[in-house]
């Protein structure tokens, strides 16, 4: 492959993205039926932008617009199509649990919750 028709493809995949981008796409996970299927997947037929190929799973995380998902459901080689959320890592844990030299397994396990009153009158 020349130079110049790499530029192109690039050029090409960028607009393809930025249209995707303009148009209120959302990022969706693609699940095809077989190998063969991810294979043959082209993102232009269901203007697509692939942001992650997933080839042990049989899918793609790629950004949609409305049309283009409707394209995918319709597509009999398509497993599923589902949106993929965003995850924040510190959305499960509140400011108390990340003090610092607090084990981060004492709140999992409700330990800070003893109370400690009681403790020197009980042997075990």
């Amino acid at each position: 492959m020349t130079m110049a028709r790499v530029l192109k493809v690039a050029v090409f995949a960028s607009c393809a993205a930025m249209v995707a981008a303009d148009e209120g796409a959302a990022r969706y996970i693609v699940q095809f039926a077989s190998e063969g299927a991810h294979r043959a997947f082209s993102p232009l037929a269901a203007n697509a932008e692939i942001v992650e190929d997933l080839p042990r799973h049989h899918a793609v995380a790629a950004l949609l617009t409305a049309e283009g998902r409707a394209a995918l459901e319709a597509d009999p080689h398509v497993a599923a199509v589902e949106e993929d959320h965003k995850r924040y890592p510190s959305q499960w844990r509140t400011s108390s649990q990340l003090e610092p030299g607090l084990p981060y397994g004492i709140p999992m396990v409700q330990a800070d919750q003893v109370e400690e009153a009681a403790a020197p009158s009980k042997k075990v």
